[in-house]
């Protein structure tokens, strides 16, 4: 890879900054404990809910342009947060078939 970065360093220099795009998966553990407390010792009995939402972001290079912000699988019941996304930005939902 190291080999490579001059050549995409070059290519990404003949472009305008607008012309230049980043997309970013990220997800929400929505279900997730904290990871600590004020309570010094672990809760007994509970076990890390592992739930994730999938999202994806796009946008070019200086930020003029952005695509919606996309969730990736079966959307769960994200009730607040997706109120909040469809009030403060767009949204796409793109469903997925569940597997095993």
């Amino acid at each position: 890879m190291t080999e490579k970065l001059p050549a995409i360093v070059k290519k990404l220099s003949m472009c305008a900054i607008h012309d230049v795009w980043n997309v970013d998966e990220f997800g929400l553990f929505y279900k997730l404990s904290p990871a600590s407390t004020i309570r010094p010792e672990r809760i007994p009995g509970r076990k890390k809910v592992k739930d994730r939402q999938t999202f994806l972001a796009c946008l070019n290079g200086d930020g003029t342009e952005k695509f919606p912000v996309m969730i990736i699988g079966n959307l769960v019941s994200l009730s607040v947060l997706e109120a909040y996304l469809e009030k403060n930005m767009a949204l796409i939902t793109i469903q997925t078939k569940k597997t095993g």
